[in-house]
């Protein structure tokens, strides 16, 4: 999600956020040093991955977890939410 001169607002982040992350939702704990990124299970058994991209160039990265392997990309300036079943 971009907005004009490709950085989100924080009232962007915000409402990018809360479409997936739902009241009664736990914060899980990440790993990860590459990009800013916060991690949710919610209550109906979904894994919801926020990753913002604040850098100014695109970004290359992986996701992990159980056995999912992914890898992803982020232009500068962006934030992308991931979601899978747990």
């Amino acid at each position: 999600m971009e907005c004009g001169n490709g950085w989100i607002s924080r009232a962007n982040r915000r409402a990018h956020a809360a479409k997936w992350v739902r009241p009664g939702s736990l914060r899980l704990e990440t790993d990860a040093d590459t990009l800013p990124n916060v991690a949710f299970l919610t209550p109906d058994d979904r894994i919801v991955l926020i990753v913002l991209n604040d850098t100014a160039e695109t970004r290359d990265f992986r996701i992990r977890y159980r056995d999912l392997n992914a890898a992803a990309s982020l232009a500068a300036g962006t934030v992308a939410t991931y979601v899978w079943r747990a």
